[in-house]
């Protein structure tokens, strides 16, 4: 898991139509820290932050990388690993906005530099992906792994 200072939020937008808070802009660069202290870097491919509202793994905002093509059909949830063994499930990025599952987990390995944060893969219809974060919202759950 990466521990991340988190910056003044960039804007707001809505992605299909839920509030997202968009922490780094395409193009800029987001730092953070690993557990053991260990500084990290990464320049966004493409927007990143989280949705408000529901809550993730982590105790904060559900995280969201935004891909480009706004009318994606699918949505892929990645589930990262924990850190320092990455045996066990971390917590869930939300990849919207791609055409493939093999284009989110490229964008999401590009921002990543050790290949054992990745651990699986899953697809969700926008509409069944809907459906769960109105669950997650109404409920007060967290959308996990």
């Amino acid at each position: 898991m990466r521990c991340v200072v988190l910056a003044k939020a960039d804007y707001t937008t809505r992605v299909y139509g839920l509030p997202v808070v968009v922490e780094t802009r395409r193009g800029r660069v987001r730092r953070g820290k690993e557990p053991d202290g260990t500084p990290w870097a990464t320049t966004m491919e493409v927007p990143y932050g989280f949705f408000q509202g529901v809550q993730g793994l982590d105790a904060e905002g559900l995280d969201i990388f935004c891909g480009p093509h706004k009318e994606a059909p699918d949505v892929y949830l990645i589930t990262t690993m924990k850190y320092p063994d990455y045996t066990e499930p971390d917590e869930l990025k939300i990849m919207a906005g791609f055409l493939s599952a093999r284009d989110a987990q490229v964008c999401f390995q590009h921002h990543y530099d050790n290949p054992l944060v990745f651990g699986r893969i899953r697809r969700l219809s926008v509409e069944q992906f809907l459906c769960v974060m109105e669950e997650c919202r109404t409920r007060g759950v967290t959308l996990a792994p």
